[in-house]
């Protein structure tokens, strides 16, 4: 009976200890689950659509200037590399937009499987760690890119957005030496 009782007593300690170890691993998860939303919130702060905006309007003019640079002056090519001084951080920031976008939907999906395996004790504590130190180190490397390529990225819309009647002067300058051009030949 003795015998029983202490077999009985030893199924029970271990099947609470491993429900408290799961509970443990399951608030982990849910702290991961955490910083993924702050990462998420801070991306969705981003104004992606100005960004594009301001990008392709970047491009756009300097498609159609790109045939006078040969005849332009140094102070416009100053002007010009003034205004639209941050293109190389927009152009890494529509690149990585994407990107982030789909890392950021494909993460949520596996701190939820991930969850949901731990909670119903698939996982083994052991694997349990090392999956979490990868999904944790995916996260951090999420907020790192993030906040390295997107700070500052409003005021830079902003200030070069004021740019605009600069560039757009020029522009115009150079599409009336065009049609001047063509009416001329």
């Amino acid at each position: 009976m003795k015998l029983k009782l202490s077999v009985l007593l030893v199924a029970v300690s271990i099947v609470f200890a491993c429900k408290n170890n799961r509970e443990e691993n399951t608030k982990k998860i849910d702290q991961l689950i955490y910083l993924h939303q702050q990462i998420e919130n801070k991306f969705m702060d981003i104004d992606s659509v100005n960004l594009f905006l301001v990008y392709t309007k970047i491009i756009n003019d300097l498609k159609e200037i790109h045939y006078f640079t040969d005849s332009m002056d140094v102070e416009t090519v100053n002007k010009i590399t003034q205004a639209y001084q941050h293109l190389a951080t927009f152009t890494e920031a529509t690149q990585q937009y994407p990107l982030i976008s789909s890392e950021l939907t494909h993460s949520k999906k596996q701190l939820n499987n991930f969850k949901q395996d731990v909670s119903v004790g698939l996982i083994e504590t052991a694997k349990f760690h090392d999956i979490y130190n990868e999904e944790q180190q995916i996260l951090l490397n999420l907020n790192d890119i993030l906040d390295s390529t997107f700070s500052n990225i409003h005021s830079k819309m902003i200030e070069t957005e004021n740019n605009y009647p600069i560039v757009d002067s020029i522009v115009e300058h150079f599409k009336q030496i065009k049609i001047t051009n063509s009416v001329n030949q």
